[in-house]
């Protein structure tokens, strides 16, 4: 069966839209350019870790929101949380244009309190999202379903990104941040447009309240799901600071600007998107951990070469690293959608299926949350290392990407105990990285060169 004889649910088209100016407004005002915003009023590691763990942090506010959603509504609730969190973007699109009469400290301190009642509503609301998605869209094309979302996401992400780059080049440094945060504004307004036409999630019966009474101690019993969040969560432990600390990087030990910073990030959107529709197609049929392992392997060759460009092994370290953000773009993206696909099915038809959701979300965020904190506060600490040791002389971004480096060998081991129901084994999973993609790869390079 394929996605012909599964067709999409009607109107599911407004939920793309909604994605696509949802993720133009969280790009801007919860990604690169509010990290390099901050950065520019002086704030310390500490934190940037904080601002970027907001955000997954106070998903915690799914757990007691996730009894109710579904007697609220899930898509009244996704409305409210959502109209308010537009609002306080209002705030945050003013804040530049303040940061010249009022000390930077205190603007710092001012932008900390915004992201929190931003993400705070985001948290309160976010509980409903997946479980209306997963009852709108039926199992055997959720790849397929997903690799379009992620498209439309990308797409969005790469204009946001560009338009971003060029308002920050064009113009004064805080005058810059006050448009492109505006820009943020204005597409989550709009994105509230498409939010209300998704159409209503099925009708259940008088059991579907009584379904989200299911004791917490049946969600820890169940086998399979419990893998999943433990490979999650081993995930967040050893990667999820990885981005927020990229842009730093770059920005102070490879000198790039902001403006390019940006187009470079939009780059790798733009490369995420490549593929997408045939590995929604794919992930259907083979199942999901293949390109998990695809993409792991992937980042056991790409964070040591972040470790040697830190440890200064390449004679042109800003061209490696341009090449393993673009890279990393479309592996990410490949990431994701799988990682998604996977919660869905493992999760979907369950009793209770949103205190599943609910409970991923809390613990997963809460560990990609406390990270980027925890790296904060360290690279400070290490802010002027230079130590010898194994025949290198250590500095503080050497020691931050050979942990990640390590993390990896455990997420492997998680991952090979993750089960799909209806995915392939673990031994066609690494026939299918090592042999089967590399394979069909060259096959289609060289019908396009006859």
């Amino acid at each position: 069966m394929n996605e012909s004889s599964t067709p999409l649910p009607r109107g599911i088209v407004n939920a793309y839209w909604f994605q696509a100016f949802n993720a133009v407004s969280w790009q801007i005002c919860n990604g690169s350019p509010l990290i390099l915003f901050a950065r520019d009023l002086g704030a310390s590691a500490t934190a940037l870790g904080v601002l970027a763990g907001l955000p997954p942090i106070l998903t915690i506010m799914q757990i007691p929101v996730s009894r109710y959603a579904a007697d609220y509504g899930y898509k009244r609730l996704m409305l409210a949380g959502w109209s308010s969190r537009v609002a306080v973007l209002l705030l945050l699109s003013v804040l530049p244009l303040v940061a010249g009469p009022i000390p930077k400290d205190a603007v710092v301190t001012l932008l900390l309190a915004i992201m929190f009642f931003f993400n705070l509503l985001r948290g309160l609301a976010t509980c409903s999202w997946m479980p209306w998605i997963t009852s709108l869209v039926p199992e055997r094309v959720r790849g397929f379903y997903l690799s379009r979302d992620r498209t439309f996401i990308n797409f969005a992400s790469v204009v946001a990104l560009f338009v971003s780059g060029s308002l920050m080049v064009g113009h004064a440094s805080m005058r810059g941040f006050a448009l492109v945060f505006f820009l943020g504004f204005a597409s989550g307004a709009v994105s509230l447009a498409f939010l209300k036409r998704i159409p209503d999630p099925p009708a259940t019966g008088p059991h579907a309240a009584a379904a989200e009474t299911v004791e917490w101690s049946q969600v820890f019993r169940d086998r399979p799901f419990m893998r999943l969040l433990a490979f999650g969560v081993a995930l967040q432990l050893g990667l999820s600071a990885h981005g927020t600390f990229v842009l730093i990087f770059l920005r102070e030990e490879i000198a790039l600007g902001d403006g390019p910073i940006l187009w470079i990030s939009a780059g790798a959107s733009l490369f995420g998107m490549l593929g997408l529709s045939m590995l929604g197609r794919h992930a259907d049929r083979v199942g999901s951990r293949p390109y998990l392992g695809l993409v792991l392997a992937w980042w056991m060759v790409a964070i040591p070469a972040w470790f040697l460009i830190a440890a200064d092994a390449f004679a042109s370290p800003g061209k490696v690293a341009i090449g393993l953000m673009i890279a990393g773009g479309y592996m990410n993206t490949c990431f994701e959608l799988a990682l998604t696909r996977l919660l869905m099915n493992t999760v979907a038809g369950k009793p209770g299926q949103t205190r599943y959701f609910a409970l991923y979300a809390v613990v997963v965020s809460s560990v990609l949350g406390l990270m980027p904190i925890a790296w904060g506060i360290g690279l400070d600490a290490l802010r002027t290392l230079h130590a010898s040791a194994l025949g290198l002389v250590w500095n503080r971004y050497m020691v931050f990407f050979a942990a990640e480096s390590v993390s990896l060998l455990g997420i492997l081991f998680l991952l090979l105990r993750v089960r799909e129901r209806r995915g392939e084994s673990p031994a066609y999973m690494v026939q299918q990285i090592f042999v089967g993609m590399p394979s069909r790869g060259i096959s289609m390079l060289m019908q396009r060169f006859r």
